[in-house]
């Protein structure tokens, strides 16, 4: 993803974005071991967990 070049902060302020954005959508009935066994092989520096039961992204959160 390269949109937006600016992001707005909770202030209102506008800042440029300046990181690069990857995303990946797959099934949501994929299980916990699916799951993290695709994020452990993908090694990504970082991962935004943003939809699903608080309990299991914790779970995950904390598997990886």
């Amino acid at each position: 993803m390269t949109e937006p070049r600016e992001v707005q902060r909770l202030n209102g302020e506008m800042v440029p974005l300046r990181m690069s954005v990857a995303y990946i959508s797959f099934s949501a009935h994929s299980d916990y071991t699916q799951t993290s066994q695709f994020v452990q092989a993908l090694d990504p520096p970082h991962v935004v967990l943003v939809h699903g039961e608080a309990t299991e992204m914790d779970r995950l959160r904390k598997a990886l």
